[in-house]
């Protein structure tokens, strides 16, 4: 990145805050509604759980689903996805932070396209974390409202535009998958799982952040549930 270009994200993100203020005006005094009440069937038989009632005090959302799903065959991710308003709150951490802080080792850290329907697509973050004989692979985004998330650094600009125009909610999508220690075509197989998982989650989520903003976008796939393979 380029010395011109680092200043001006400096300065994008010290005129942030009053921007904001300014442009955003006094929605943000209003309690944002989240309607998580109606997931999508990929998530019908997982498995509900709970944050540690400490981790929720630290990263504070206004709503959260956490799910595990088990395959018929064995295969498993963990699915979880967090709903901000924006205004407030301290916000989802960077799992690319997150992960080495507690330990873990990143490798094949970069970005994935995931397909949606209507031939569009979003730009998620990839990594494979180990920390012993514990290997996972982690794909995640920051959902905005009224877009899809873009690579980086394009997206770092949408995000400035974003707040300052007062569309900060957003919600935060993690999906992460044991791997086996497999060569080749088992790292292939847990990453086309993820990828296929977050297509199916994305325009649920997408839903759920625009609220009345924007409408829904469409999703031609309805009532359908996603086969786990063995990895």
């Amino acid at each position: 990145m380029s010395h011109l270009l680092r200043l001006g994200l400096v300065v994008l993100f010290l005129l942030l805050p009053p921007g904001a203020f300014l442009l955003g005006g006094w929605s943000g005094n209003i309690a944002t509604r989240f309607d998580i009440s109606d997931p999508p069937d990929t998530l019908a038989n997982a498995i509900d759980e709970r944050l540690d009632p400490y981790i929720l005090r630290v990263i504070q959302p206004d709503k959260y689903l956490m799910r595990h799903l088990t395959g018929a065959e064995g295969s498993n991710s963990s699915v979880f996805v967090s709903f901000y308003s924006g205004y407030g709150t301290t916000g989802a951490h960077d799992p690319a932070v997150c992960y080495p802080s507690q330990g873990w080792e990143l490798s094949q850290v970069g970005f994935r396209e995931v397909p949606l329907p209507n031939d569009e697509s979003l730009t998620a973050s990839f990594f494979r974390a180990t920390n012993g004989r514990d290997e996972s692979l982690v794909l995640y985004w920051f959902q905005p409202a009224g877009r899809w998330s873009q690579g980086h650094p394009e997206e770092m600009f949408f995000r400035v535009f974003d707040a300052v125009s007062g569309r900060k909610r957003y919600a935060f999508v993690r999906l992460s998958t044991p791997l086996a220690m497999l060569a080749g075509s088992g790292s292939e197989s847990a990453q086309e799982l993820l990828l296929e998982l977050a297509g199916d989650l994305a325009p649920w989520v997408r839903r759920v952040v625009d609220g009345e903003l924007t409408g829904s976008p469409s999703d031609p796939r309805p009532g359908r549930s996603l086969t786990f393979r063995r990895f």
